[in-house]
């Protein structure tokens, strides 16, 4: 509960990318992939390339729901 407070409103309700979890500003990312009629927005090109490989299996996971960041991989992906 402390936890979410922290986070700022505006990534508390933003869109999440299906790979990693972080919020994404739709204003801000130009990382985008529709699978299925669906759009899926991405914080990097990798995490857009990884979805694009294999979008089954990541789908589920893309969400406007308000939540916690996830770790997020500095290596590129």
């Amino acid at each position: 509960m402390l936890r979410e407070m922290e986070i700022p409103p505006e990534q508390q309700t933003a869109p999440r990318d299906p790979i990693c979890g972080m919020a994404v500003d739709p204003k801000k990312s130009d990382q985008i992939a529709v699978y299925e009629g669906t759009k899926y927005r991405f914080c990097s090109a990798g995490c857009r390339t990884t979805f694009e490989a294999n979008p089954a299996t990541y789908a589920h996971a893309g969400s406007t729901e308000p939540g916690l960041p996830a770790a997020h991989s500095t290596d590129g992906m």
